[in-house]
């Protein structure tokens, strides 16, 4: 068993919440950095930035469904 899969589901969507939280808060920092590196305008770096938090937080969702948790008790009663 891997070391991600030794990881709950609801520890998994703590952790993505918290990378969010992050990103958010260091959101214009992280908009700057990509408009430098990747040569984006303002609104192309800070709309990346801002997909990103969305992205980790739709994960944190998705590991939160019960249907997942009950995904995750039926394939640990097939091993």
């Amino acid at each position: 068993m891997s070391r991600l899969e030794k990881i709950s589901f609801q520890q998994r969507a703590i952790y993505l919440q918290k990378a969010a939280a992050i990103l958010k808060e260091n959101i214009e920092e992280i908009g700057r950095d990509l408009i430098k590196e990747e040569g984006k305008p303002l609104s192309g770096g800070m709309g990346e930035a801002n997909r990103a938090v969305s992205i980790l937080e739709y994960f944190a969702a998705e590991a939160r469904q019960p249907l997942i948790i009950l995904w995750s008790v039926y394939i640990r009663a097939l091993d």
